[in-house]
């Protein structure tokens, strides 16, 4: 659960960070030269729902993940702690 209001919670900084290196590989996109700059473009843009593009599948799939690997973690230690 906390892995996925993490991944919530930090969906704009992803967001933000990928824009701004896409931007850096693109001679004609200027607007996102920097995290700040991109913030305040993508805020215009859309709003919310532009900041929190792709969260769902992001929240999902890093839920998924922890509830894998914790899981995997449990077992590991009990069998380990048998013998």
């Amino acid at each position: 659960v906390a892995g996925g209001v993490t991944a919530l919670r930090t969906t704009p900084f992803d967001v933000i960070k990928t824009r701004t290196m896409l931007a850096t590989t693109s001679a004609s996109s200027r607007t996102y030269t920097n995290p700040l700059r991109a913030w305040t473009a993508l805020f215009k843009e859309g709003g919310l729902k532009t900041l929190f593009a792709g969260a769902l599948p992001r929240v999902l799939w890093i839920s998924f993940g922890g509830f894998i690997f914790f899981g995997a973690y449990e077992r590991t230690k009990a069998f380990i702690m048998e013998k």
